[in-house]
């Protein structure tokens, strides 16, 4: 779109930019910097052709809900955890467990076409059980029941506590799982759902994508993978989400976090 001034971001990106701003003036400059745009394309939202007037009200419309009921959302963690299905809440136990051995509190789980748990894992990139390693992670370990028949692998649903890494999606992508549901965004890889544009087959393979949770459980999802890591997680938090960042810190001098491990 030659002469147009185009911007991606996240909508989740873009909240947290305006949550987060610390007072009217950094709201301003939020507000700003998004209105020098032609085209705001907003992943969850798909493309929004808007003149710059258009892009700067969006923003100013999304910065109200920050000072409304809207945001931030005043559900409690127990409403939170009581609406959640058996595979989900499996999947966050899961994840606990993987904390609590050390590793990385991510934790995944598939089901079949009957929404029965066929499938479970933690990650154990750090863990103190075998097998553990670079590639250990709780997608790679659930996805490991997929059935060899395509038609009943896209029956499959994978629930998931941190939105997958290249490796674990890339998985997906060839197992032909129909649908993956994620608790919150890995700011790791900000960007990654753009590898459907890549070509048709990925696309066609692509499952149908769902998350992140929101409410106190899917801030609590976004901060416990952090518990046990100073690495690039924590560094990619810190840079897009400082304020769920030191949440992390504190829950993990809390908790008294001995592992924490660099990646």
């Amino acid at each position: 779109m030659a002469g147009y001034r185009v911007r991606y971001t996240l909508a989740t990106k873009l909240v947290n930019e305006l949550v987060e701003a610390a007072d009217d003036k950094q709201l301003n400059k939020t507000i700003a910097r998004y209105g020098r745009v032609d085209l705001l394309c907003i992943d969850e939202l798909g493309y929004m052709l808007i003149t710059r007037r258009g892009v700067k009200q969006f923003a100013q419309s999304a910065a109200a809900m920050r000072k409304d009921h809207c945001m931030p959302i005043q559900e409690s963690a127990y409403e939170s955890w009581s609406m959640l299905d058996v595979p989900w809440r499996a999947a966050v136990e899961t994840a606990w467990d993987s904390y609590r051995q050390g590793g990385i509190a991510v934790g995944a789980v598939l089901t079949d076409g009957t929404q029965s748990i066929v499938g479970c894992g933690r990650n154990q990139r750090f863990g103190t059980m075998s097998p553990r390693g670079l590639l250990s992670h709780a997608e790679m370990e659930a996805l490991g029941v997929v059935p060899a028949s395509k038609d009943r692998a896209r029956d499959s649903v994978l629930y998931t506590t941190l939105h997958p890494c290249p490796m674990c999606l890339g998985a997906v992508v060839v197992a032909r799982v129909g649908r993956l549901h994620f608790g919150a965004f890995d700011p790791t890889w900000q960007g990654i759902e753009q590898l459907p544009q890549l070509n048709d087959e990925v696309q066609r393979r692509w499952p149908k994508v769902t998350g992140p949770l929101t409410g106190p459980l899917g801030e609590w999802l976004a901060a416990v993978p952090c518990l046990n890591t100073n690495g690039a997680l924590v560094r990619a938090m810190e840079a897009t989400a400082p304020q769920r960042a030191e949440l992390a810190r504190a829950v993990a001098r809390r908790l008294g976090s001995k592992h924490r491990q660099t990646s």
